[in-house]
């Protein structure tokens, strides 16, 4: 066995006691990071909650608009919050997966569904989304989906800067 030298050895209990020293220390921060990191969630859920009315707003064909949110965990997409012009409307948002597929392959806005009108006059409803990306983060989809109304190209690129601008702020609040 080696042998160790009194100098050799007192190196090491110094450093053992500064670190069991130190440890205490970070104890007392840990509650208030922990305090801070559940404020960020709140201000996160409150900033994507407060997309929904104004996307109604905007888009005044659309029946329901959700947003979607990548877990950390697991990297899968799961609908955060969403809302319907139909009162009671109690069900939870399904999202095609031709949607999340094409707006979280490409990173663009993707307008999905007939435009033109059925038989008997009626519009087969359409579907869009949009990354909520900013930078090289991305963060989730925006979904917005009509049953009777026609989206055109015009209301995927509206979509797609305010999906943008949500991201930036998510991106500046991180």
């Amino acid at each position: 066995a080696p042998s160790v030298t009194p100098a050799e050895e007192t190196r090491f209990t110094v450093k053992f006691v500064a670190r069991a020293v130190v440890i205490p220390c970070c104890r007392a921060h840990v509650r208030p990071a922990g305090r801070v990191i559940e404020q960020y969630r709140r201000a996160h859920d409150e900033l994507l909650a407060s997309v929904l009315d104004p996307l109604l707003d905007m888009f005044p064909d659309a029946d329901t608009v959700g947003v979607l949110v990548e877990e950390h965990g697991t990297g899968e997409l799961q609908v955060k919050h969403h809302k319907s012009r139909a009162r009671g409307f109690a069900g939870g948002l399904r999202v095609p997966g031709t949607i999340i597929t094409h707006v979280v392959q490409d990173r663009r806005g993707v307008l999905l569904g007939e435009s033109a009108a059925a038989p008997g006059g009626e519009v087969a409803g359409t579907r869009m989304g949009a990354p909520l990306s900013a930078q090289t983060a991305h963060y989730g989809v925006i979904y917005v989906e009509g049953k009777t109304a026609a989206f055109r190209q015009e209301d995927v690129d509206l979509l797609q800067t305010v999906a943008y601008q949500t991201a930036l702020a998510i991106h500046a609040a991180r």
